[in-house]
């Protein structure tokens, strides 16, 4: 099994209270502004625009990010590999052991981390909470080498920070048996959260062993998006995005790239698809048959989700 490790660094210093590998100037008035959610990262790059701004960075300036009191906090071990992009959310009433900035970390391993972001001394020097999701596939079943050693979680979860709740797809194989799930957990004590998990299926998605689910997850207006892929580009499969209910994780919208063709995965290198401010979603496809009115291999399309994705925006 393969073992990674977390290195938090001072770059995070609006978020875990410190803005030096000593920990310096943990203000009340940091500590409030932290515990009370401010600078939350609780999607991929940051907004569903995908800009990756973090616009509330109040401690980071060219004079401190320097030799001596820019670098290395401490680190972290986890049980796999790490593909998705960790996430942030403060003020986390973390059940039996009260408020923390917490980080939230997902492995090939199908694991997910709660660590606290501040330091690693005392009670944090264990996970806050850790919870595992049975057991990954291994790289040999995918007859590829993109992924080495295991898949689990790949594509970065999503938070919704008014619920506390984190959504993430697992990848499985269970009694020789392949499966890719959709769970929602609550934030405090990685418990799923009523009616998760639920296995994913729907059109266009041919078998859970080809699926890969590696663009980071998009949550927007009570649905959660997951798109896919397949692993080496191996026969068979289509792109898709399925929408889930936020509540229920029941499958509320669906959009084949190829549904009269093949292929157009929508890998994107990871990121999530990016929503505008009308609701409009865009991703990018990879190769697969193109005929602009069905298919939409090598493209880059507008969905809307007014319309439960079902075909391209005009």
């Amino acid at each position: 099994m393969f073992r990674g490790r977390i290195v938090v660094l001072a770059a995070l210093a609006a978020c875990n209270l410190s803005d030096g590998p000593a920990g310096q100037n943990r203000t009340p008035e940091r500590v409030a502004r932290a515990l009370a959610g401010e600078g939350n990262v609780t999607t991929y790059h940051n907004d569903n625009a995908r800009t990756g701004a973090y616009l509330v960075e109040r401690f980071l300036t060219p004079a401190n990010v320097k030799t001596g009191t820019f670098g290395r906090l401490f680190t972290q071990m986890v049980d796999g590999q790490v593909y998705g992009q960790p996430l942030y959310v403060g003020g986390v009433a973390v059940a039996g052991k009260g408020l923390h900035n917490v980080v939230f970390v997902a492995t090939q391993h199908n694991s997910i981390y709660a660590f606290d972001a501040a330091d690693d001394t005392g009670g944090n020097a264990q996970p806050l909470w850790q919870k595992s999701f049975g057991p990954s596939v291994p790289a040999a079943d995918l007859n590829t080498g993109d992924i080495p050693t295991e898949v689990g979680i790949t594509g970065t979860p999503v938070i919704d920070d008014t619920t506390d709740t984190l959504y993430v797809v697992t990848k499985n194989k269970e009694n020789g048996i392949h499966l890719q799930r959709i769970h929602a957990l609550d934030i405090t004590s990685g418990n799923e959260r009523a009616g998760s998990p639920k296995v994913i299926e729907g059109p266009g998605y041919t078998q859970a062993l080809r699926a890969h689910q590696r663009p980071g997850l998009v949550l927007y207006k009570g649905v959660v998006y997951a798109a896919f892929s397949s692993h080496g580009d191996n026969n068979p499969y289509h792109g898709i995005v399925f929408g889930f209910d936020a509540k229920t994780l029941d499958r509320v919208a669906s959009f084949n790239v190829t549904p009269s063709g093949t292929r157009g995965g929508i890998w994107s290198g990871g990121c999530a698809a990016a929503v505008d401010s009308t609701g409009n979603m865009y991703v990018t496809t990879g190769n697969g048959d193109f005929d602009g009115v069905m298919n939409y291999g090598e493209s880059v399309v507008k969905l809307s989700t007014a319309c439960t994705l079902s075909t391209p925006a005009t």
